[in-house]
C-alpha cells in the first residue's frame, strides 16, 4: 500500500497527508515554504495546518512574529489510532443500543434454478457445522430437484451441516432409498399429516418450498423472532415424533456408532 493511501487510512485527508509529509521531509519551515513544496492553495494549506495542529501532528513557534511549523514524530499517528480505538470501544454499548432492528425481509425464488440458488445460499450460510430443521417433508425435494438432491446431501456431509427433519411415515414405508441416502437425523409423523411442502428453519430464516406448484417456488422470510417461533413449534413436534433406527438414518453420527 502506498504511503499516502496508508496515511489517509489514519484519518488524514489527501491534502493533510501532503502537508504532513512535507513538514517531515523539510523540517521546521514557514507556511510560504510549504505552499511551494505542496502546491496547495493558500486557504487549503492553512486549513490543513489547523487540522494537523488539532490532531497533534504538528506544532509551531513564533520567530520574528512569523509562525514556524514543525511536524510531530510519526509515532503520534499510532497514538491517535490507539486513542480513537479506545474511544470507540467505550462508545460501543451506546452505538449498539441505537441499532434499529431489521425489518422482515421476504424473497421469492421460482423454478428449478431459483430453488437451487436458494438451496446453495442456505448451504453457504451453514457451511462449517451449521444446523437446520425441516418439517412437512414428504420427499418431494428429491422428486422435483432430481440429481441435485444427491448433491445437496453430499455437501451437507462434506461441510458438516447437521439437519433434523420430520418426514411423514409414507416416506419410510414407500421410499426407503431416500432415507438410505439422506444425511442427518430423521423422525416421523403419521402419514395423515403429509404436507406437499418443506419448511426449513435456520439461523434467522424460514424458507417454505412449495414443490407442488407449477412452477415450484420458495418463499424465504428473514426475521429472527419469527424463526425462533417456528423452531419452538418444530422442537415440540420433534419430541413427539417417532424414531425408526435404520441404515442411513442419522448418518452424521460418529464413525464408532455407525452400523456396518
Amino acid at each position: 500500500m502506498e504511503l499516502e493511501a496508508l496515511l489517509e487510512k489514519t484519518g488524514l485527508t489527501p491534502a493533510e497527508s501532503k502537508a504532513y509529509r512535507a513538514l517531515l521531509s523539510d523540517g521546521p519551515c514557514k507556511a510560504g515554504q510549504l505552499l511551494k513544496k505542496t502546491g496547495l492553495h493558500k486557504a487549503t494549506l492553512y486549513a490543513c495546518l489547523e487540522r494537523l495542529l488539532e490532531k497533534g501532528l504538528c506544532q509551531f513557534v513564533y520567530a520574528d512574529q512569523t509562525r514556524i511549523f514543525e511536524a510531530a514524530p510519526p509515532e503520534r499517528l499510532l497514538d491517535n489510532l490507539k486513542e480513537t480505538q479506545a474511544a470507540l470501544s467505550a462508545a460501543m454499548p451506546a452505538l449498539k443500543s441505537q441499532v434499529r432492528k431489521s425489518a422482515p425481509q421476504a424473497t421469492i425464488y421460482v423454478g428449478y434454478e431459483g430453488l437451487k440458488s436458494m438451496c446453495e445460499q442456505m448451504l453457504q450460510r451453514l457451511k462449517g457445522g451449521g444446523t437446520y430443521v425441516d418439517f412437512g417433508s414428504g420427499g418431494a425435494f428429491r422428486t422435483v430437484m432430481g440429481p441435485y438432491w444427491d448433491v445437496w446431501q453430499a455437501k451437507k456431509r462434506r461441510w458438516k451441516i447437521h439437519p433434523r427433519v420430520l418426514f411423514d411415515e409414507n416416506v419410510r414405508l414407500k421410499n426407503p432409498n431416500l432415507l438410505r441416502n439422506y444425511v442427518g437425523e430423521a423422525r416421523f409423523v403419521p402419514k395423515q399429516y403429509h404436507c406437499p411442502s418443506d419448511t426449513f428453519i435456520f439461523q434467522d430464516t424460514i424458507a417454505v418450498f412449495v414443490w407442488s406448484a407449477q412452477p415450484p417456488f420458495a418463499v424465504v422470510i428473514r426475521n429472527k423472532e419469527t424463526a425462533e417461533g417456528y423452531l419452538k413449534i418444530f422442537n415440540w413436534m420433534w419430541t413427539r415424533a417417532k424414531k425408526y433406527p435404520g441404515k442411513g438414518i442419522g448418518s452424521q453420527k460418529k464413525k464408532g456408532k455407525q452400523k456396518k
